[in-house]
C-alpha cells in the first residue's frame, strides 16, 4: 500500500520562519522565485543570499533542484515536450551586457514559428 500525502504551499507570511534574517523585500523575491513549496524552502541556506541560494540550487549541475523544471513539467502537463520546446526557445535569447529588455527582439527557432509564415520573431 501506498500513501500519497498533498503538502500544500505555505502562505507568504510563514516565510519569515525560515528566514529570520531576510527582509520583507527578500521573502517576497523568495516567494516569487520558490513559492512556499517547503521542500525547497528547507534546501536554502539561511545565511545565505537569494542570489546564492538560487545559483547553488538551480543554476549548477550538482543543485538538487536542476531537473525541477523539467520533472514539474513532465508531471502536470499531457504534452511537456511542447512547453519545454518553449521554455528553451525562451532561454535561448541573448540580450548583450549593457543593453535593456526595451525593444528586444527575440527570435525562435523555426520549429517553434506559426504556420502562417511569421518570421518566428516576439518584440
Amino acid at each position: 500500500m501506498t500513501l500519497r500525502l498533498e503538502v500544500r504551499q505555505l502562505p507568504l507570511r510563514d516565510l519569515s520562519g525560515f528566514f529570520p534574517e531576510y527582509s520583507a523585500e527578500q521573502l517576497i523575491e523568495t516567494y516569487a522565485i520558490f513559492g512556499g513549496v517547503p521542500y525547497y524552502l528547507a534546501l536554502f541556506d539561511p545565511y545565505a543570499s537569494l542570489r546564492e541560494n538560487v545559483i547553488n540550487l538551480l543554476l549548477t549541475e550538482t543543485g538538487t533542484l536542476i531537473d525541477e523544471p523539467n520533472t514539474l513539467l513532465q508531471s502536470e502537463l499531457r504534452e511537456p515536450g511542447i512547453y519545454a520546446s518553449i521554455v528553451a526557445a525562451i532561454s535561448e535569447v541573448c540580450i548583450p551586457p549593457g543593453t535593456s529588455r526595451r525593444g528586444c527582439r527575440c527570435r525562435l527557432p523555426r520549429s517553434a514559428s506559426t504556420s502562417t509564415g511569421s518570421s518566428g520573431s516576439i518584440s
